[in-house]
């Protein structure tokens, strides 16, 4: 299934989007500048999924923020958090306060993603792009 199809599978169920209290997009700058369109999905998708939006990127928030501003902007009604990670543990660190059952997880990161689900952290849904 590609990234595209997994992502407009998820709107299918909207009664599981509407019982999430948010989503955690763990993601990098490359990412972020290929993959403009997919970006905007996942936005969407907070504002269903409990209107709250958790985002760890790799690199300087500001510069986040400077891509992101169009996205910010369009999604004020979406609570929206970004922090800025080095390496894959501080992620893995940080995920436990935010990780709770009622969570989607959507990871650009294969490595991290396998990490969440091996130390047991819960979401209600784990995805990962690559």
């Amino acid at each position: 299934m590609s990234e595209e199809d997994l992502l407009k599978d998820l709107y299918k169920d909207l009664d599981f989007l509407r019982s999430l209290k948010g989503v955690i997009f763990v993601s990098t700058l490359e990412y972020l500048d290929q993959n403009t369109q997919k970006i905007k999905t996942i936005f969407s998708l907070s504002r269903l999924a409990g209107r709250r939006l958790f985002i760890f990127v790799n690199g300087k928030v500001s510069e986040w923020t400077r891509r992101l501003r169009d996205f910010l902007a369009d999604n004020i009604d979406v609570s929206i958090q970004i922090y800025e990670y080095k390496n894959i543990s501080e992620v893995i660190n940080m995920i436990p306060e935010l990780c709770e059952k009622d969570r989607l997880l959507i990871s650009v990161r294969k490595d991290l993603a396998e990490e969440i689900i091996r130390k047991g952290l819960r979401c209600r849904k784990i995805i990962y792009l690559y």
